[in-house]
């Protein structure tokens, strides 16, 4: 729920990359380990990812303590 919540928040700041008209959605994130954390973001297209947004939600995630 609280990662949902802050990729959420994220989303809102800043919109995710479209490409020739596709805009990625992110479906959900889950945390599969603990140590170190690990986290699995689902998308509906995984070729719309930029890496540099992936990493904008990375350090986003990074700021939940």
């Amino acid at each position: 729920g609280v990662l949902n919540d802050v990729i959420n928040e994220a989303i809102a700041m800043v919109q995710p990359p479209s490409d020739k008209g596709r805009r990625l959605k992110v479906l959900y994130v889950t945390q599969v380990s603990t140590k170190p954390p690990t986290f699995v973001i689902f998308v509906n297209n995984a070729e719309l990812a930029h890496y540099s947004y992936i990493r904008y939600l990375e350090n986003q995630l990074q700021k939940i303590k």
